[in-house]
């Protein structure tokens, strides 16, 4: 068993969907690009611009995946690239694991539905508002904290990051 005073890190994998959508948006870029160089080449270099745009925007989105998820005694980190995310376990009120149909229809208000994973702030039919850090929509965990907060994560092993979270037994929620 564990030590639970050394923090335990939960892998974050990118499901199938996100995959899919982060590669053909990827491979998607490379023949227009070629076609801006070629316009650009023929005297026209301002045809870079809004190609550019577009590729910082997609790398600076990158930056806000979720690479794991980390459990230390004290908090839950949320690990980017743009750094970590850090929630205090003694404001957490429950966790329960979730289905997509238990979320309802959601709209992303802003943030990432796909490239790179399911990031930023998306409101859900049955839940309401909420801060979205998931990479797998098949492996969600719904936090809410004392202040009702609600925050979506996916660690690759949901059943043992519930465990390792110690909250009461009742504040573990069944669907």
């Amino acid at each position: 068993m564990k030590n639970p005073r050394q923090p335990q890190v939960f892998e974050a994998k990118l499901d199938d969907l996100s995959k899919i959508i982060t590669y053909v948006i990827a491979a998607g870029l490379v023949i227009p690009l070629f076609m801006v160089i070629r316009i650009a080449t023929q005297g026209v270099p301002e045809a870079l611009i809004p190609f550019i745009v577009v590729l910082i925007t997609l790398a600076v989105a990158l930056r806000f995946r979720v690479k794991s998820y980390v459990l230390t005694p004290t908090d839950l980190q949320i690990v980017r690239s743009a750094g970590s995310k850090i929630f205090l376990l003694d404001s957490l009120r429950s966790a329960t694991p979730v289905t997509t149909k238990d979320l309802g229809f959601g709209i992303r208000l802003f943030g990432s539905g796909g490239w790179g994973g399911y990031f930023g702030t998306f409101f859900y039919r049955h839940i309401g508002k909420t801060s979205v850090f998931a990479t797998d929509r098949k492996k969600l965990i719904l936090l809410r904290t004392k202040d009702d907060r609600r925050i979506l994560i996916s660690p690759e092993d949901p059943a043992g990051f519930l465990k390792a979270l110690r909250l009461p037994a009742e504040a573990i929620e069944k669907v």
